[in-house]
């Protein structure tokens, strides 16, 4: 038997395939494809409808019914309203928009289309659970607050702690510490006094807990917006590597800061090449599963290589890779570089660790790769071979 509902969507899923079939006919080309392609869509649209209103049967309740009265779709409560298709919609969008921007946008929209159906699911499973509204409203509470406050808790969590960091980025340095010394004392001091009158009603203390972290949050999205302050470089050997790695004693300005700051110790490293040893005015090379000591030495091209020196010399010594000498033509003139890398001056028996990677082999170049140690001139290079 056909209700009046299923009717009307059976005429409808008719009428739509037969205008597909006029129109299919009377266009020709990309645009009647697309109008029979749309007509079809909404035939197969209603044709859905008409089976959903079918298995339903338009929610009609026989009048011989003895409960007709409880089983009719109209004595039902209506559902209550929601927020859950208006995030569900919003997470759609950010899908969309996340799909053709960034890929943080697209995860945020996955996780929010997510989060969005589950609840929206679960609310209206719940609503509809038994005739009672306050033990619907128990059990949903009982399903989803142990996920709902710790997610919360953490997101909001999360959410303070970017957009402070947001402002303390965007201050200058050296306000950073007043800053973060004056909102420390603020959140103590404002503690304090909820804590002094315990008469206070919680709607206070909820409404200027809110207000300022909805301060935070503005500031912290005005000055990511705006941008962080320029944050200098720390210098490292390789900042200017020429003045550094020929050099056998600590340099002025920033490479003095460099040396001063180099680590003098290296912890367990996996992947060592070789170690590197300066001792009794010899410099050393033993390669990892080669007994005796190598000159030259042997490396990969393209590969990390990394290198351990120990400096068993009685004064501070850096360890220095000179990786050849090269000539490229530049607007007809040739200019030749000497590409280097180094470690920072190490201590009389201290060690520390140096990563490079050759990218040319070593017969593309002019003069040899070797490690050097500056100041000693006397002292024989070790050479290297790169294939």
């Amino acid at each position: 038997m056909f209700t009046t509902g299923s009717k009307l969507f059976l005429g409808a899923t008719a009428l739509s395939i037969a205008a597909a079939v006029v129109y299919g006919n009377a266009k020709v080309g990309a645009e009647g494809w697309l109008g029979v392609l749309g007509l079809l869509s909404a035939a197969l649209a209603f044709a859905f409808l008409f089976g959903v209103n079918w298995y339903t049967k338009d929610g009609n309740v026989s009048a011989m019914s003895e409960n007709a009265a409880a089983e009719a779709p109209a004595a039902r409560p209506p559902a209550e309203r929601s927020m859950w298709p208006a995030l569900a919609a919003i997470g759609v969008g950010t899908v969309a928009v996340g799909a053709v921007s960034k890929p943080i946008v697209f995860k945020a929209g996955i996780v929010l289309l997510l989060a969005a159906a589950i609840e929206w699911v679960v609310s209206s499973w719940s609503e509809r659970a038994s005739a009672d509204a306050t033990y619907n409203a128990g059990l949903r509470k009982r399903l989803l607050h142990p996920i709902e406050f710790p997610v919360t808790a953490a997101v909001g969590l999360g959410i303070l702690i970017y957009s402070f960091s947001r402002v303390m980025l965007w201050i200058d340095k050296s306000a950073g510490p007043a800053v973060f010394v004056v909102t420390g004392a603020l959140i103590l001091f404002g503690g304090f006094l909820f804590a002094s009158k315990p008469s206070l009603k919680s709607g206070v203390v909820t409404g200027v807990c809110v207000v300022g972290a909805l301060g935070l949050i503005s500031a912290g999205a005005v000055m990511a917006l705006d941008g962080q302050r320029t944050i200098l470089e720390h210098p490292t050997t390789e900042t200017d590597n020429s003045a550094a790695c020929n050099s056998a004693e600590e340099g002025p300005g920033e490479l003095a800061e460099v040396d001063d700051r180099g680590s003098q110790a290296v912890a367990g490293k996996a992947s060592v090449a070789m170690i590197i040893t300066l001792e009794d005015d010899q410099l050393i090379a033993h390669e990892q599963g080669v007994a005796e000591p190598q000159n030259p030495v042997t490396v990969s091209r393209g590969n990390t290589i990394n290198v351990i020196f120990k400096n068993r010399a009685p004064e501070e010594r850096r360890l220095t890779v000179n990786m050849g000498e090269f000539s490229e033509d530049i607007n007809g003139t040739t200019v030749k570089t000497l590409p280097q890398v180094c470690t920072t001056l190490v201590k009389s028996g201290s060690n520390q660790f140096l990563t490079f990677e050759f990218a040319k082999p070593s017969i593309a170049s002019s003069q040899p790769y070797t490690f050097t140690v500056p100041g000693l001139d006397d002292l024989e290079p070790i050479e290297i071979k790169v294939p």
